[in-house]
């Protein structure tokens, strides 16, 4: 199987941030740390979410993105799960990296952090069965909580719809 193609995403031009040195130095810094941090622990997770955060407050608005694609690859949407994660569950960070929660667990669970407590004790509670079936289980019981506090959308019948359109038009 061929792996499909990267996307090209040409270099980014550091003088289009407009920084002082010492703050050029901060975001090179943060740079390299990225490029060295993979994505494949917990711990990683929440480092690459810092270094994400400490960018974000000395890049000028607007340009943060830019830049972080420039340098990680990820996607946008991907690269503001791992700052909120971050940032929302760093409070928790010892008992998640004892508990190797994935990156997809991690980010639902940053979505709803209220759920923080049960969803550890859950983990910690089957801490001796294997740690894929622990990962598979805690993206199960994150799903399960989250969607608990969501209301569902209901889904109306095409009669509902109808009549609706015909009393708004009619």
């Amino acid at each position: 199987m061929k792996k499909a193609p990267r996307k090209n995403v040409p270099t980014f031009d550091h003088s289009e941030l407009g920084l002082g040195s010492a703050e050029l130095r901060a975001i090179r810094k943060c740079e390299a740390e990225i490029m060295l941090l993979g994505r494949r622990t917990t711990e990683e997770t929440f480092d690459l979410g810092d270094q994400l955060n400490i960018a974000a407050a000395l890049i000028p608005d607007r340009m943060f993105g830019k830049w972080a694609i420039s340098v990680s690859r990820y996607s946008r949407q991907h690269l503001f799960s791992l700052m909120k994660i971050a940032t929302v569950l760093k409070d928790h960070k010892t008992r998640l990296v004892e508990a190797r929660m994935s990156a997809t667990a991690m980010g639902h669970l940053a979505s709803s952090p209220e759920h923080v407590d049960e969803v550890l004790a859950e983990l910690e509670a089957g801490r001796s069965q294997r740690q894929n079936r622990s990962r598979q289980l805690s993206v199960a019981i994150m799903k399960k909580l989250t969607s608990l506090t969501k209301p569902r959308r209901r889904r109306r019948s095409k009669s509902q719809r109808t009549s609706e359109v015909e009393a708004r038009y009619f």
